[in-house]
C-alpha cells in the first residue's frame, strides 16, 4: 500500500481500498467520505470537511452512468432542461473536472478545473487579448483578487465587458463538456440548494442545445480529415504563411510532427475545438500531414515499466488466491540481490507485486538510450519468468500452469 492509497471502512467494518491518483495541489484524501452513487462500474464518494457537512441532507441523485458516444452529455442535458431540474451536472473527463449548475430551464453557473477553461484563455480564443498581454497581466495578480478585476483596473476592458466575458466562460464550459466522449462518467444532483449563491448567468439551456449540436457537428466533419487529436501535424514544404490569419500561423508554428494536436491545442491557448477547426482546413489545404506521434526513449521505457508492472501484479493476485504471497516475495527478492538486479530494482518487489523503477535514473548506468530499453525489457522479462518459478513453489500445480501459459500467452503478444 502506498502513501497514496485511500482505506475506507464499510459499516459492517469490512475494508475497502481506493487508489488515489493525487496530483500536486490536490486536497488530501484522508477523511471521512460517504457514497453518493454506487453501481458495479461506478462509486462516487463525497468528501465530508467538517462534522456540518457530515449531518447535511445530500442532494438527491437523479441520474449517474458512462457517456457512451458523442451525444451523451448533449441528450442528457436536453433530459434536465425538458425536467426543469435544478442542481449541478458533473461531467469527468480524462482530465477535466466541469460542472454545470442548472434552474428550471437555464444554465446559472458553470466550473471547470481543466487550463483551457480559464478566464485567461477564454480572452485570448475570443481576440480581445494576446497571450503576451494576458501574461504580463498575471504577472500582477495577487490572491484574493481575480483575472477579470484586475483586467477592468488596469484598463483593458470595462465593467460590462468583464460580465460578457463571464458569461462567454460559462458558455465555453458547457460547450467543452459536451465533447467529452466514451470512458468519462457524469452525475446529477438534483438539490436547488447545491448551485452557487452568487450565480454569473441565467442563459436558456435550449439556444445553447441548438449551438451545442452545431459544435458536435462540425466536429464530426473535422473527424473526418482529422480523426484523432493525438496525431501529430507536420508543416509541409514551400508553404507561404504570410497571408495565414494569426491563430494559424499559431498552429503552423508548432506543427513539427512531434507535438500532438493535444498539446497544440494546449501551447497555444486555442482549445480543442478551434485547433482542430484550424486542422482540418491545413490538411485540405495540404499544408500539413498528420501523423502517429513517434514515442520517445523515455516514453518507450516506461511503457515497457507499466506493461510488466500489470504483468507482475496480475501474478501475484493468482498467487494471493492458491499460493503463498510473501513466500513468493520473498523469493523474487533474494534472486534479485543474487543476481545483482538490486541496481535497477533497488526498491524490489512490493507487497502488490508491483515494481518501482524510473527510466530516467538508470541513465547513468547503462550508458546510451537504446541501451536503456534494452536493459529495461531484458531484466524485466527474467524477472517476470523467476516470478513464475516462485510462485509455482506454493500453488498447486494445475493453477500454476494455467497461470505461465496465461503470462506466456501475454508476453508473447505483446510488441517489443
Amino acid at each position: 500500500m502506498n502513501a497514496k492509497d485511500l482505506l475506507m471502512k464499510d459499516d459492517q467494518g469490512r475494508v475497502i481500498r481506493v487508489v488515489s491518483r493525487e496530483r500536486e495541489g490536490d486536497v488530501p484524501v484522508a477523511g471521512a467520505y460517504r457514497i453518493v452513487v454506487s453501481s458495479p462500474d461506478l462509486l462516487i464518494l463525497q468528501r465530508q470537511i467538517d462534522e456540518e457537512s457530515a449531518c447535511s441532507k445530500p442532494g438527491h441523485v437523479l441520474m449517474a452512468g458512462e457517456i457512451v458516444g458523442h451525444t451523451t452529455v448533449l441528450d442528457i442535458i436536453n433530459v434536465v432542461s425538458a425536467s426543469r431540474w435544478a442542481g449541478n451536472l458533473h461531467i469527468y473527463g480524462r482530465d477535466s473536472h466541469r460542472v454545470l449548475s442548472f434552474d428550471k430551464g437555464a444554465l446559472q453557473h458553470a466550473s471547470s478545473d481543466h487550463p483551457d477553461d480559464r478566464l485567461n484563455k477564454v480572452l485570448v480564443r475570443m481576440g480581445i487579448l494576446t497571450a503576451s498581454q494576458v501574461e504580463s497581466v498575471m504577472r500582477d495578480l495577487e490572491p484574493p483578487m481575480r483575472l477579470g478585476t484586475l483586467l477592468v483596473e488596469q484598463g483593458f476592458i470595462s465593467r460590462q465587458q468583464l460580465f460578457d466575458l463571464l458569461n462567454k466562460q460559462t458558455e465555453e464550459i458547457f460547450f467543452s463538456a459536451i465533447l467529452e466522449t466514451e470512458g468519462s462518467y457524469l452525475f446529477m444532483v438534483g438539490d436547488g440548494s447545491q448551485i452557487q449563491p452568487s450565480t454569473i448567468a441565467h442563459i436558456p439551456v435550449q439556444e445553447l442545445l441548438l449551438r451545442g449540436a452545431e459544435r458536435l457537428d462540425s466536429l464530426k466533419q473535422f473527424e473526418t480529415l482529422v480523426p484523432d487529436i493525438e496525431l501529430c501535424p507536420e508543416l509541409q514544404a514551400g508553404v507561404e504563411v504570410t497571408q495565414l490569419d494569426p491563430k494559424t500561423r499559431l498552429v503552423l508554428a508548432l506543427s513539427n510532427g512531434q507535438r500532438s494536436l493535444r498539446e497544440i491545442a494546449s501551447e497555444t491557448w486555442l482549445g480543442k475545438f478551434e485547433t482542430m477547426k484550424i486542422t482540418k482546413e491545413l490538411v485540405r489545404k495540404g499544408h500539413v500531414r498528420l501523423k502517429p506521434r513517434t514515442p520517445s526513449i523515455q516514453e518507450e521505457a516506461r511503457r515497457l515499466v507499466g506493461t510488466f508492472d500489470e504483468l507482475l501484479r496480475y501474478i501475484f493476485s493468482v498467487v494471493e488466491q492458491h499460493g503463498s504471497v510473501v513466500q513468493t516475495r520473498e523469493e523474487i527478492n533474494r534472486w534479485l540481490e543474487r543476481s545483482g538486479r538490486f541496481d535497477l530494482l533497488p526498491y524490489g518487489i512490493n507487497e502488490d507485486g508491483s515494481i518501482t523503477l524510473e527510466p530516467r535514473d538508470l541513465m547513468s548506468q547503462v550508458g546510451s538510450d537504446q541501451q536503456l530499453v534494452t536493459t529495461i525489457r531484458d531484466t524485466l522479462y527474467e524477472l517476470t519468468s523467476f516470478a513464475l518459478f516462485a510462485a509455482s513453489l506454493s500453488m498447486p500445480v494445475e493453477e500454476e500452469r494455467k497461470l505461465s501459459q496465461d503470462v506466456y500467452r501475454r508476453l508473447h503478444s505483446l510488441d517489443f
